[in-house]
């Protein structure tokens, strides 16, 4: 696993905030650009368990003086409104083999069944 999170409202209608460590170790060039750190954008894709593909871009935004975030940008609103996300739905990113820019995709939902909650895989 590369990292889980549960979706936030900012998640579902700007941008996916994801843990600073989860691409720079992935992308060691990312961030590095020619002040030391910020700017640029990379692309990279996800597939979920039945080979369905999509692309994002990972984008290094400034949140302060020194201060990047990375933030899941282009190609993400898109997928939030064709799979129906929520607040609360759990993301989990698993890398995929040996390529740098693939990975598989996994978005949950936790719904009551009578009087019990389960986890419904959405994608």
């Amino acid at each position: 696993m590369v990292f889980t999170k549960s979706l936030t409202l900012t998640d579902l209608e700007t941008k996916l905030m994801v843990p600073n460590d989860f691409f720079r170790n992935l992308f060691p060039a990312q961030g590095q650009g020619s002040g030391g750190g910020g700017g640029g954008a990379v692309d990279f894709m996800v597939r979920n368990q039945n080979g369905l593909t999509w692309t994002f871009r990972l984008s290094n935004i400034r949140t302060g003086p020194d201060r990047y975030k990375l933030v899941v940008s282009a190609g993400w609103l898109q997928f939030v409104r064709d799979r129906k996300l929520k607040s609360g739905d759990c993301l989990t990113i698993y890398k995929e083999g040996g390529n740098d820019r693939m990975f598989r995709i996994e978005v949950k939902r936790r719904e009551n069944s009578k009087g019990s909650y389960d986890w419904t895989r959405l994608v």
